[in-house]
């Protein structure tokens, strides 16, 4: 009978433990962006990042969050970040180890767990057409819920789990004069390239040509004007001079304008 009672008291301090209302100070210290899972920098103020349609736009995120009391979180309870312009992240804190509780004055850094955090920018659905637009509001923000009831944790200071950089971010959005991907003729060899890099497409009738290369924050690297081409042809870029990594092959002609991706070791 004692034991009865003894496990009914434990169960009863367990639920309250689990349910009470518990209220605390969550801020967002850091959120970090880098073009792998490596080399990851604090987001600041006119960085530039690039949407492409075609599959680029991809980065690498981490968030820093800390507690300051008065309360902790516990396992069971959830961690969520909402990202600017990425897929919203969900940490649930384990039964046990490392990551299992957010005590008082502590911090913990969330990776996402997909592709080694890997995201792929998602642009506003009012954006229906390529172009560059330096002012956007970067915020990111995190909360959390307690326990199995899912309900929210009272946040003492709302404005702290917000963190907002004003970045530029170059939209590449896929239409008639766009055009993805190596199998629409324009050929790059070999990919990864090292020193030079080959490109090959069909200019029909003649056009002028010019040719450029971006970094995975939009930068400009190599930029090439080949004057007029004709028919079939062939030209080299030296590539010797970047930095091992992915990068996007722009190539216009006339009205049109086609990119492609080239890695370059």
């Amino acid at each position: 009978m004692k034991r009865i009672y003894l496990l009914t008291v434990l169960f009863v301090a367990f639920a309250a433990g689990a349910f009470a209302q518990r209220t605390m100070d969550l801020t967002l210290t850091s959120h970090k962006v880098g073009p792998s899972s490596t080399s990851r920098h604090e987001i600041a103020n006119g960085e530039k990042f690039l949407y492409d349609a075609g599959g680029l736009g991809v980065y690498y995120f981490s968030w820093t969050i800390k507690n300051l009391g008065p309360d902790s979180l516990m396992p069971g309870d959830t961690l969520k970040f909402k990202s600017a312009f990425g897929t919203n992240f969900v940490y649930q804190f384990p039964a046990s180890g490392s990551g299992s509780s957010l005590k008082k004055d502590s911090s913990i850094t969330i990776v996402p767990s997909a592709n080694g955090g890997a995201i792929t920018l998602s642009p506003n659905s009012s954006v229906v057409s390529s172009s560059t637009d330096p002012n956007i509001p970067w915020c990111d923000s995190g909360y959390a819920v307690k326990g199995p009831s899912n309900t929210a944790i009272t946040l003492t200071n709302a404005a702290n789990d917000k963190l907002c950089n004003t970045v530029e971010i170059t939209w590449w959005v896929t239409g008639i004069n766009t055009v993805t991907g190596q199998n629409d003729g324009f050929i790059l060899y070999p990919n990864p390239a090292s020193g030079k890099l080959n490109v090959k497409f069909d200019f029909g009738t003649g056009a002028k040509v010019a040719v450029l290369l971006r970094d995975i924050t939009g930068k400009v690297v190599l930029n090439k004007d080949m004057g007029n081409m004709s028919g079939m042809s062939t030209f080299s870029l030296d590539v010797s001079n970047l930095t091992s990594g992915l990068y996007t092959a722009e190539l216009f002609y006339g009205e049109q304008h086609i990119v492609s991706k080239i890695n370059v070791q």
